[in-house]
């Protein structure tokens, strides 16, 4: 009997698709007679995933569809339930006997087919179930059953339901296997429920919760109670609110000792009902608009990810022009603020009160749980001072490192960086938390701060390991760069702090031992120069003095498919920072496989310990150093490189990827709102 396996997957959830997929080759080496069926409404995902396909050779086809919901909706279910429909309505099309519905974070026994269908003899649907990534009041790893995942669906069944769910205006959620399971009820569909078989669900690329076979509790057995089920989704439906909240504590008095009507839900039902977290963040870095440094993408893609996990998160930006609000992806954004000078005291003033102005109304309307801020430019100030929801404070860099690194022009920009980093540490002193992004940056704020360190959470930042690979590309031929010559690469703003002058210093003995290297900058200029004015006419002017102005290449800020591209073509990727609090630039490199010099700051100094071969961390301000410790790098052979590659990926991959840092992100902010 044929039975096509079908998943639904998006970029930003595939962290485990590689394990999903040598999974999926072992399951169809022991049952031929299936065919992978992976749906995505991400069109330009469309040719990685069949390479997935071609790489484990699994047979299967990718499908597209589009995610069709209501104006008001902004949950990920509805990208997920739609995905459902879609491969419903493909496996319709073939002479399958059965439907396996599967998710792209587990791996499954690869005997699965054969033990579902000896499960489903005399039913028409089997639904396993799995170790969920929360834990119940007493510790233990809740356990998920019901809906589409894992479920092995009788071709007669599927003809009779669809792939649908339920958003109220409210946002409350009935999710597609809630719905899933009411038309089962309503057909009266024979279904069998259990914990079948060993399962795997993956926190991240490596971390996985693991289930062995087992049999029901009594408990669970009543819950999971077909006609209890019906009237509580049904009548949820029909008043437009999830009962859940309501009934039941009523029937465990367990849930009533729970410490939030979310841990309720969580213990009852799993991940699935774990979506009404209401987070508010102010940043007046968030892209596209004002998307000026690394902050504005740690908060972009945090925000992207825990809006697909069903959080409700609220971003509060500078406008540039008109203010606005708007939705992106299902994360809420509200630019506000009448003055988008990135540098000006006034624009920053400005916005601080725009943003804590917009701020009280949204916790009002919306119930905000938990507010964030970043530490640079206590955009948090105002709100400190009389807080209806906790308060939690990002440190990433300070005020203090820019007059550090004399990194500013004048007299009237140092005093507004003083009088910044005094408020900033105001703020801070009065946050209920707060997460580092470093240790270096932990150790400065419990310093200079006279912070508690009992109140700082360390929790790196991460980078979409899915868009940061290695890419083959003509970029080098389009820059006009010949294939025998040495790229150094350096990313970052055109400013004394990252350390550019210090490069220029180093690049004349780089030369001399490597003629061939040419140097590609790529930011943008800042009015920061060690004797005012352009930093990049300062560069040119000390190029031409020492005779390697013909080794240079400057470009503008680019996007990221274009910054991906040079790291790809780059041999050895330089970041000389005099101070860092984190410096993604630095495992963006590392994920696409590139040799790395960097200075002692910020996340490089952590990964100094662990001696990898493509990695040279050296002391901040010191030419020599530099200069040694690039040419090495240039000087790596191809083994040496295939090594680097290989080894420098598969760090970022396991400590740096974005499901891992949103994991810990949503823990750290549980245990806040608690």
């Amino acid at each position: 009997m044929f039975v096509v396996i079908g998943t639904t997957v998006v970029r930003k959830a595939a962290f485990a698709f590689d394990n999903f997929m040598k999974n999926q080759k072992e399951i169809q080496d022991r049952y031929p007679q299936s065919r992978l069926v992976v749906a995505t409404d991400e069109p330009d995902f469309v040719e990685e995933l069949k390479e997935y396909l071609r790489k484990y050779s699994v047979e299967g086809d990718v499908i597209t569809y589009e995610t069709e919901k209501p104006d008001y909706a902004r949950t990920r279910i509805w990208s997920i339930a739609c995905g459902r429909e879609a491969i419903r309505k493909y496996t319709l099309n073939t002479d399958a006997t059965y439907l396996l519905s599967l998710d792209t974070d587990m791996t499954y026994d690869p005997a699965i087919i054969d033990i579902m269908k000896e499960k489903i003899k005399g039913y028409d649907v089997v639904q396993g179930g799995f170790a969920s990534h929360h834990k119940n009041p007493s510790g233990a790893s809740l356990i998920v059953l019901g809906g589409w995942t894992y479920c092995l669906i009788r071709r007669e069944i599927l003809e009779k339901v669809k792939g649908k769910c339920y958003e109220f205006k409210n946002h409350q959620v009935l999710d597609d296997g809630a719905i899933f399971d009411r038309d089962l009820i309503k057909l009266r569909a024979k279904i069998r429920k259990g914990i079948f078989l060993k399962t795997n669900h993956y926190r991240n690329s490596h971390e996985a919760n693991t289930i062995e076979p087992q049999n029901l509790s009594l408990y669970r057995r009543i819950i999971m109670l077909p006609l209890f089920k019906y009237i509580l989704v049904t009548s949820s439906i029909i008043l437009k609110h999830d009962l859940a909240l309501l009934v039941m504590p009523l029937v465990h008095p367990r849930m009533m000792r729970s410490r939030t009507p979310r841990e309720v839900k969580q213990y009852l039902f799993g991940d699935r009902y774990d979506q009404h977290m209401r987070l508010a963040i102010v940043s007046r870095e968030y892209p596209p608009d004002s998307a000026w440094g690394g902050v504005a993408t740690v908060y972009h893609n945090l925000a992207l990810t825990l809006s697909r996990q069903g959080y409700e998160v609220h971003i509060i930006c500078q406008a540039v022009g008109k203010p606005k609000d708007y939705v992106d992806e299902g994360v809420f954004v509200h630019r506000v603020g009448t003055n988008p000078k990135r540098y000006s005291a006034l624009g920053r003033i400005n916005f601080t009160i725009h943003a804590w102005l917009k701020l009280r109304k949204i916790i009002k309307d919306y119930s905000i749980e938990i507010v964030e801020t970043p530490y640079w430019s206590a955009e948090g100030f105002l709100y400190s001072f009389h807080k209806q929801t906790p308060l939690v404070i990002s440190i990433q860099s300070s005020a203090r490192d820019t007059i550090r690194t004399k990194t500013y022009s004048g007299m009237k920009e140092l005093l507004g960086l003083k009088a910044m980093s005094l408020l900033a540490d105001f703020t801070a002193r009065r946050a209920d938390r707060i997460v580092a992004n470093s240790q270096v940056t932990c150790n400065k704020i419990v310093k200079e701060a006279r912070i508690n360190p009992r109140k700082i959470e360390l929790i790196h930042h991460a980078i979409d390991t899915h868009r940061f690979r290695f890419v083959k590309s003509t970029i080098l031929e389009r820059l006009q760069i010949s294939s025998d010559t040495h790229i150094a690469l350096f990313i970052g703003r055109l400013e004394a702090r990252k350390g550019v002058h210090i490069l220029c210093q180093a690049l004349p003995d780089i030369i001399r031992s490597l003629p061939s290297t040419k140097l590609i900058l790529v930011g943008r200029d800042t009015n920061s120069a060690p004797s005012g004015g352009s930093f990049k006419d300062y560069i040119i002017r000390k190029a031409k003095e020492y005779d390697f102005r013909e080794n240079l290449i400057f470009a503008d800020f680019l996007p990221e498919d274009k910054l991906i591209e040079l790291y790809s073509a780059c041999d050895v990727f330089v970041f000389p920072s005099l101070y860092e609090s984190f410096g993604l630039p630095t495992i963006e490199a590392m994920a696409c496989g590139k040799p790395v010099v960097a200075t002692s700051t910020g996340v490089a100094s952590e990964l100094e310990s662990l001696a990898l071969k493509g990695l040279e961390v050296i002391p901040a301000g010191n030419a020599q150093k530099l200069a040694e410790a690039t040419i090495k790098m240039l000087l790596l052979t191809e083994e040496d490189k295939k090594q680097v590659a290989r080894e420098n990926r598969e760090l970022i991959e396991k400590q740096f990827s974005i499901p891992a840092y949103t994991d810990k992100m949503v823990e750290f902010y549980k245990s806040v709102s608690r």
